[in-house]
């Protein structure tokens, strides 16, 4: 008796050219055109007082590179810390801004309050992380100071975007809530 195995393991096994790699490559075309349209419709959300946040941001971050170098840096004598100071003082820059920027939006001061300060958390907690996506792209190419040039008003730009948009998402629901 031979007992034979059904089929040998060294047998030449055939491909037929099939579509799964097309419908592969198609559904990650697919998912990349669908993140690029979420991020185009928050931003299509915002409104041009929103997007003109980005320019507040910018010059807050440069404000950084002034007050730790010219302002700071002579009184504590530690480049380190003056940058960690500037960073803070920059923070509450950005929570100003907030202030300022709930005021064309929202009617009660508590609302507007609370935003400025929930701001001002998230910009001290989430600015060093935000800067540390952008900080290795430009170190490679630059030296430290310009790329701390470079990633802080950028950083800030974002922070100050993102901040418009959530008080405007915020004002738009509550306004939607008193109408209903």
């Amino acid at each position: 008796m031979k007992n034979k195995p059904p089929f040998n393991n060294s047998q030449n096994i055939q491909t037929d050219k099939t579509n799964n790699n097309g419908q592969i490559g198609q559904a990650g075309r697919d998912l990349y055109q669908t993140q690029t349209n979420y991020i185009i419709r928050f931003f299509k959300l915002l409104s041009e007082q929103a997007l003109k946040g980005s320019i507040v941001g910018v010059i807050i971050g440069l404000s950084v590179m002034f007050i730790s170098p010219n302002i700071i840096y002579p009184i504590i004598k530690d480049y380190t810390v003056s940058a960690k100071w500037a960073e803070f003082i920059c923070a509450i820059f950005v929570g100003l801004y907030c202030r300022l920027f709930c005021s064309n939006h929202m009617s009660r001061k508590w609302h507007k309050n609370f935003l400025a300060a929930l701001a001002f958390v998230v910009t001290w907690f989430v600015l060093p992380s935000t800067r540390q996506i952008f900080l290795p792209t430009f170190e490679a190419s630059f030296d430290r100071n310009t790329s701390d040039t470079i990633s802080y008003p950028i950083s800030y730009a974002i922070i100050c975007v993102l901040a418009g948009g959530v008080i405007e998402i915020i004002a738009g629901m509550t306004h939607k809530k008193q109408n209903s």
